[in-house]
């Protein structure tokens, strides 16, 4: 979002001929909101943009060390603020003392409520919110930025919503429910493999299903591989390697170079590549595996070990 200042001298109401507008000066206004942090939480939120970034364990810890004193101050203060107390020094138990107290107790007791809930989210193994902060923390420095320590690299992203992320952290904890389940059933049926079988792979090994799907496939491949040799790779060796080189500079070859494509295989961001050192960085920070999870959502699936039937007898 950025905001146009027109050029001195220049009114509203004239109309800027077309030959003109090259000469005119545009100022790019950054968005403000863009320059404060937006790191999401689930009890810290009302530290607003001094909240760290998720990835941050050690400043969350800290933040939610810092939030449990507050709140247990706040007890101490309402314990002091108690009616015998105050009549043992004399102190007359004014409404605003009472007020004073509960607004303690209420206070101390949403600061330790919501240091809990952060709390558990730490302890959690698997965070989106952490996972998606450490992802663009990464991206930072590999385009040559040097994101904040406690704030990582919010610049660079908008953080997923409560309700995606409860949505990812329930499907994960059904998944992990799920592979304990089947855990404690294989361990009280007593199977060796741990996990049990599965048993569609069961009825294939039975049947000599399997066998047949996998002759069926190789059988298809060979055929695809044959016929591409035959056909598509007939005149193509390394005696006309040469000219069919040529052709294809040419454009005449079946596959076509396109010269307006300007887009390198490896990108740099800020990075130079001119001494070793700058190699090194840049190889170290180059995570193509990385940049795939950037542009791929997935979930965690946990499968199951098997065994087949004859692999325990022959152990047995």
């Amino acid at each position: 979002m950025g905001g146009y200042i027109p050029p001195a001298g220049s009114s509203g109401s004239s109309s800027t001929p077309s030959g003109s507008s090259g000469s005119s000066s545009t100022i790019v206004i950054p968005d403000p909101i863009s320059l404060i942090p937006r790191n999401p939480s689930v009890g810290l939120k009302h530290w607003g943009p001094l909240v760290p970034a998720s990835d941050n364990k050690m400043a969350l810890s800290m933040l939610t060390t810092l939030q449990v004193a507050i709140g247990i101050l706040g007890f101490h203060k309402a314990r002091v603020l108690r009616r015998s107390n105050l009549l043992a020094k004399g102190i007359p138990n004014s409404v605003g003392r009472r007020t004073a107290k509960w607004s303690c107790i209420l206070g101390g007791s949403y600061m330790v409520f919501t240091a809990g809930l952060e709390i558990t989210r730490l302890l959690l193994p698997y965070d989106p919110w952490a996972e998606e902060a450490r992802l663009y923390r990464r991206l930072a420095v590999k385009n040559g930025d040097k994101p904040s320590w406690w704030f990582g690299a919010y610049r660079y992203f908008t953080p997923m919503s409560y309700k995606e992320w409860t949505k990812k952290t329930e499907s994960w904890l059904m998944n992990a429910n799920n592979y304990i389940n089947t855990i404690d059933a294989a361990a009280k049926n007593g199977e060796k493999s741990g996990l049990g079988h599965s048993g569609v792979l069961g009825k294939l090994a039975e049947k000599g299903r399997y066998s047949e799907i996998h002759a069926k496939i190789r059988a298809t491949n060979r055929e695809k591989y044959r016929n591409l040799i035959e056909n598509d790779l007939k005149d193509v060796s390394e005696i006309n390697k040469g000219s069919r080189i040529d052709l294809i500079l040419e454009g005449k070859g079946p596959v076509h170079y396109n010269e307006d494509y300007t887009k390198p295989h490896l990108q740099l961001g800020n990075h130079q590549v001119e001494t070793d050192d700058d190699f090194e960085m840049v190889w170290m920070n180059f995570e193509p595996w990385e940049e795939l999870k950037q542009e791929t959502d997935y979930d965690i699936r946990l499968v199951p070990r098997w065994k087949w039937k004859n692999e325990e007898t022959n152990e047995a």
